[in-house]
């Protein structure tokens, strides 16, 4: 039979063998492609779905299954038993979707879902779902995939928590927070601060400086501290400023700055904090008033104002201590008034404690300001003069002091 084929005939055999071959190559191809992609959708942990309209056939990809926990090809699918294995709210979300890709058919529409997988674990994964059409722009064929999100979900809300977490410490911490880039333009800052800078939200501090707030007259000195705090890398502690709040009434505030450090040693900016101490100060300020009023009151005659007669006796000490380093001389005079009950007595103690002020004012009024008169209770005054090195000086002294 061999002989009876012409060259026409071996060459249609040929093309035969040829197409054959071709088609074998390209299956086996198809097949290599499909594993190559079964094992990046294993990698990638990407399943998809497809549901053919007219026939309701459902097709799940082997990666699918495996993402519900499932053994590849176990059981026939369908869309309800997709529906099954997620969580009642995210059943609600699968439905919106599915109905949003058939009211816009060009849009490829998605959505963030739960699987309940076999063990009972959940996995979140990310769905999108599009319409297919045929050459006649009819819908043949409603096609999905599912990414499992679950790590990268789990850690995005830990970062979420940790930042809300911090967020509300910030925003809780009693004390001003901000921080700046390097060209000191404000990054962010608590609510305290938003509110000393006048605004509705800390979100608006992004972008402003120091000469958009309510402290702009003050702007140029904070800048220059900031930078010396950038350039040299030396941190501000608890340094005393006043600045104007958003009413323009002054108020003090201890402040504390230091730079923002990268992982490479890189300065990149700086991060500041203060409180209000206008309130400690004015308190400080009545507190040393209460005290020096104490200490005065310790040591002075409450009714003339005079040294009483323990300073009087303290300073003794170092006029004597003086009067002996110096090889100088000094001199002690006491005073008392004559027939004072009288005038307790006739006038009243009012007008009595009236005239031991005026002796008071009286003899201030002689004596030099390097000298002392002390009140030593009731009618009775002592003097001490310094450097009384002839006695015509102290006789003139007193005849003055007797005189007034």
């Amino acid at each position: 039979p061999f002989e009876m084929l012409t060259v026409d005939s071996l060459a249609k055999i040929n093309l035969k063998l040829v197409n054959t071959i071709q088609a074998c190559n390209g299956y086996a191809r198809l097949q290599e492609y499909r594993s190559r992609l079964s094992e990046a959708q294993k990698i990638a942990h990407l399943g998809s779905w497809m549901t053919k309209l007219s026939s309701k056939e459902h097709y799940w990809d082997d990666e699918l299954f495996r993402m519900l926990g499932e053994e590849p090809q176990s059981f026939a699918p369908t869309y309800k038993k997709l529906l099954l294995r997620m969580t009642s709210a995210s059943q609600n979300k699968m439905h919106k979707v599915v109905n949003n890709v058939f009211i816009d058919e060009n849009r490829r529409h998605k959505g963030m879902i739960e699987i309940i997988r076999k063990d009972g674990s959940v996995l979140v994964a990310e769905i999108q779902i599009k319409l297919l059409f045929d050459e006649n722009g009819w819908a043949v064929s409603l096609v999905g995939t599912l990414v499992d999100i679950t790590k990268q979900y789990r850690l995005e809300k830990e970062l979420r928590d940790e930042s809300n977490l911090l967020k509300t410490i910030i925003n809780t911490v009693p004390a001003r927070i901000f921080w700046k880039d390097k060209a000191l333009n404000y990054l962010g800052g608590n609510k305290l601060f938003a509110q000393d800078a006048n605004l509705r939200n800390e979100t608006l501090l992004i972008g402003k400086n120091d000469y958009d707030m309510p402290w702009k007259n003050e702007a140029e000195s904070c800048r220059i501290g900031d930078k010396n705090v950038l350039e040299n890398g030396i941190s501000k502690i608890h340094v005393e400023e006043f600045i104007r709040d958003k009413d323009g009434s002054q108020m003090c505030i201890s402040t504390s700055k230091v730079p923002l450090i990268d992982n490479h040693g890189e300065t990149f900016g700086i991060l500041g904090t203060y409180i209000d101490i206008t309130e400690r100060k004015e308190n400080e300020k009545k507190l040393k008033l209460q005290r020096d009023a104490l200490k005065h009151q310790a040591h002075h005659d409450v009714l003339t104002g005079l040294p009483n007669r323990l300073l009087f006796l303290d300073r003794l000490k170092q006029y004597i201590h003086k009067s002996h380093r110096n090889k100088s001389k000094m001199a002690v005079l006491f005073v008392d008034m004559d027939r004072f009950k009288e005038i307790n007595d006739s006038l009243g103690h009012a007008f009595g404690d009236e005239a031991i002020k005026e002796v008071a004012k009286r003899i201030t009024s002689q004596i030099r300001e390097t000298d002392t008169i002390a009140r030593f209770g009731g009618d009775e005054f002592v003097m001490v003069f310094n450097d009384m090195n002839k006695a015509i000086v102290i006789t003139n002294m007193i005849r003055k002091v007797m005189q007034v």
